[in-house]
């Protein structure tokens, strides 16, 4: 069960929303790394049901790639957070959320 938020990030309820972010990157050839550590794709699911599962703050996935990254790989990174219920955004080359 997850609280509704408003855009602001409070609950619907009146109380205020926490956020904690996971840093996800799409490297060329399709590897992935979670928190600066290389998974496989069966791991990356563990990882993103498992932080699902158990967290109580709000989840954002900050995706990041390189130009020479496939729209694909990075598009099954986004789709998987996406069946888990966690937001994810893409990061620009400079790492900043857009």
């Amino acid at each position: 069960f997850r609280r509704a938020r408003r855009p602001d990030g409070t609950a619907r309820d009146g109380g205020s929303a926490r956020s904690r972010q996971v840093a996800v990157r799409v490297a060329p050839g399709g590897g992935v790394e979670w928190e600066g550590r290389a998974v496989s794709p069966e791991e990356l699911q563990m990882l993103m049901q498992q932080a699902a599962m158990t967290s109580r703050d709000h989840l954002l996935v900050v995706v990041s790639a390189s130009g020479e990254v496939k729209y694909a790989d990075v598009f099954r990174v986004v789709h998987m957070a996406r069946v888990y219920g966690i937001e994810s955004k893409l990061a620009d080359t400079l790492g900043s959320a857009e």
